[in-house]
């Protein structure tokens, strides 16, 4: 099972460490496991990842509903990458609801997240067919969205790597 290594520094200006780095390594890969290691070096506290994972970025067959299912979902037929990326758009989503305050279906719904995923929204111009998502949501998430967006399928599975000895 591949692996990658993250180790993050202390940050004094947001008094933690900055886990930027480790969403977006996971944004395209189904995460198996996370074991951390906690050590400070000259004064510096630190925090080692190794993350254990398998890579999401090929895109495999559709996901098929089950029969029970009355009625039909936005996100039913995303093919398992496309699915995973619904998924880390419904987090951020959720964030952004939590936020504000309010529900998350006025930061965006299930049908225009699935749409921006089908389109692969790559400029806020991309936005524009997308039904109630208008001037005023693309300015406020847009960038946001791209930014999620263009990491999930631009960040080329990293490379197995093997332990050293020590």
């Amino acid at each position: 099972m591949p692996f990658h290594i993250i180790t993050l520094a202390f940050s004094p200006d947001i008094q933690g460490f900055d886990d930027s780095p480790v969403q977006d390594f996971c944004l395209n890969k189904l995460v198996r496991r996370i074991e951390s290691h906690f050590f400070i070096r000259k004064g510096q506290p630190y925090w080692t990842l190794l993350i254990r994972y398998r890579s999401l970025a090929q895109p495999a067959k559709a996901v098929r509903t089950s029969p029970d299912d009355k009625k039909e979902r936005p996100e039913d037929g995303l093919d398992p990458t496309q699915a995973l990326l619904f998924q880390r758009l419904r987090e951020w989503r959720r964030a952004q609801a939590e936020a504000i305050g309010g529900p998350t279906f006025l930061v965006a719904n299930n049908e225009q997240l699935v749409a921006m995923i089908r389109q692969q929204v790559s400029t806020l111009a991309g936005f524009a067919p997308i039904p109630g998502f208008g001037a005023k949501k693309t300015a406020k998430y847009g960038a946001d969205i791209i930014h999620i967006i263009k990491t999930f399928y631009e960040q080329p599975p990293a490379s197995p790597k093997t332990p050293t000895a020590p």
